[in-house]
């Protein structure tokens, strides 16, 4: 009796469902057509955003100075040992002078302190001095 009772319960609930797909609202979705044909396709996308570049390099001089020519502007495209910026190089030719010129003077030092042990030497060697 148990069998009958769920079998008769499940074609009534089978029952129901079908008469409620019958009796509902057509749910069909329109479509468009078209005949097929060969064209270009062409779309245009704009947005924001930032541009990025592949690599990124910091440049910086080695010495500080007068900037006195620019060759580059800011976004070119440059090569490696391309020249960027001149600066004002006089008061490191004026070092570079002074420098050149302490070295003749430690180098006059140096003979005239040599003369001077030479002369001590022969001198000592004569007696002339002690030591």
């Amino acid at each position: 009796m148990k069998k009958i009772l769920i079998i008769v319960g499940i074609v009534i609930l089978l029952a129901i469902i079908i008469i409620a797909n019958l009796f509902s609202k057509d749910k069909s979705i329109e479509v468009q057509t078209e005949k097929v044909f060969r064209a270009d396709i062409t779309e245009k996308v704009t947005g924001n955003g930032k541009i990025y570049p592949v690599v990124d390099v910091d440049i910086s001089a080695k010495v500080a100075g007068e900037i006195l020519e620019i060759n580059a502007r800011e976004g070119d495209t440059v090569g490696v040992g391309q020249l960027l910026v001149r600066l004002d190089g006089e008061q490191y030719k004026a070092a570079r002078d002074q420098a050149k010129s302490l070295i003749l003077g430690a180098k006059a030092d140096l003979k005239l302190s040599k003369n001077e042990l030479d002369r001590a030497k022969e001198l000592y060697q004569k007696n002339l001095i002690s030591h």
